[in-house]
């Protein structure tokens, strides 16, 4: 009897291609019996996604994954709704205040020079555009700095190529960059392009956006950066 079962549970397993419950079900044996006798049994790539899509778990699990892909993408498309809304509210552009709040936010607050750090491209744009119009800083004034990671798709010397062309400058405005060797936990390099640094070594120009900053801010104390 045991050995008909075993033999009727192996036709069932590598013919049918039923699963372990189905064939405990048909044969009235316990599923550990079944499991004993077919675990040599290999099934079809054909069988194996049948089994799959009859498991419950496996409908719940892609039920869950369409149920948030739904989710982000109602998500991401409430975002931009609110965007275009903001879009709408703007009011009319001001380069210098923003210059002066990018600054006041990202800048370092050396005292002779300036010095404004990061890996948003469209930032560093406009920033130049900032201390280009409203200050009239030459190109040959700008100094930049690029760090690469040891992880990026691009080398330095690739990093350095895309910052230059963004910014509108030349090799001559580079100084020697560096590569970051650190390894993240995730071991994934957020910023492809690095971080890059625009310098200008200019008392008069960094104070006289730190008083702006202080009469846009409301800063009363005159001892502040200097």
């Amino acid at each position: 009897m045991k050995k008909e079962s075993k033999k009727k549970a192996i036709y069932l397993r590598k013919v049918e291609g039923l699963s372990l419950g189905q064939i405990s079900t048909c044969l009235g044996v316990s599923k550990s019996s079944v499991s004993g006798w077919v675990k040599n049994v290999k099934l079809t790539k054909n069988q194996t996604l049948k089994l799959l899509k009859q498991n419950p778990a496996t409908k719940q699990y892609n039920g869950i994954r369409i149920t948030s892909d739904t989710n982000r993408k109602r998500a991401a498309a409430a975002r931009l709704n609110y965007q275009h809304q903001g879009r709408r509210e703007s009011y009319d552009f001001n380069l210098h205040l923003a210059g002066c709040m990018l600054y006041w936010a990202e800048g370092t607050k050396s005292r002779n020079s300036v010095r404004f750090t990061n890996t948003d491209a469209s930032m560093m744009v406009l920033f130049l555009k900032f201390i280009r119009e409203i200050y009239g800083i030459a190109n040959d004034k700008i100094v930049i700095t690029c760090r690469s990671h040891v992880l990026s798709p691009y080398g330095l010397e690739e990093v350095e190529k895309y910052w230059t062309k963004t910014l509108g400058l030349t090799d001559k405005n580079l100084r020697k960059g560096s590569i970051e060797t650190r390894i993240p936990k995730v071991k994934k390099v957020k910023y492809p392009y690095g971080i890059c640094s625009i310098s200008v070594n200019d008392t008069n120009l960094v104070q006289r956006i730190f008083g702006s900053i202080k009469k846009y801010a409301g800063i009363s104390d005159d001892n502040l950066w200097l």
